[in-house]
């Protein structure tokens, strides 16, 4: 019970500081100057979308990935593949989770259980966090900040999608922290 309530009270933080952004152009545009990644454009892209073998088939960070891949295809019009890390990569990649990738694992180094970060190293992009919780916690912000028109009810879109390349965003979902005990 107190997981479920943690999860609801988290999830609605995120809801309430979903108007709250960092220096982002409108539009997902980039800024001049700025080096990105390209995600989709003009409905096709490279990344796969990687989450751990171990994962049961009903976990949260799983259903996170599904989500993230609902998401992207939805405001994008390309397909992401949606795979597990016994599969060798083959390019670009958007890690869920602790992987077995090397730029996941350094990403989720030293995180608590609340606590998340998003981060772009050598063109592939990791969602991480300390604990499935915050997995789903930061894909949610992933989402929010970069498709910021997604609504599960949305028609799909061509939108282009790019991401600095020097994203690294820290992030906390723990109740304790934001609510007290």
């Amino acid at each position: 019970m107190k997981r479920i309530f943690a999860s609801l009270l988290c999830i609605a933080m995120l809801l309430s500081l979903a108007g709250c952004s960092a220096a982002i152009p409108k539009d997902n545009e980039p800024i001049p100057g700025v080096r990105t990644v390209t995600v989709a454009q003009k409905g096709k892209t490279e990344y796969t979308i990687v989450y751990s073998s171990t994962l049961a088939d009903d976990s949260v960070e799983k259903a996170a990935a599904l989500y993230l891949q609902t998401a992207l295809e939805q405001m994008t019009s390309a397909t992401f593949r949606l795979m597990d890390d016994t599969t060798p990569a083959a390019g670009p990649e958007i890690l869920i989770g602790s992987t077995n990738r090397k730029v996941s694992q350094q990403a989720g180094a030293g995180l608590s259980r609340y606590d998340y970060r998003i981060t772009v190293q050598s063109g592939n992009i990791a969602i991480v966090g300390g604990g499935d919780l915050a997995v789903q916690v930061a894909v949610n912000a992933f989402v929010s900040t970069y498709l910021p028109d997604y609504s599960i009810l949305s028609e799909k879109k061509k939108k282009t999608v790019k991401i600095s390349t020097s994203v690294d965003t820290f992030g906390s979902c723990d109740p304790q922290a934001i609510y007290g005990s």
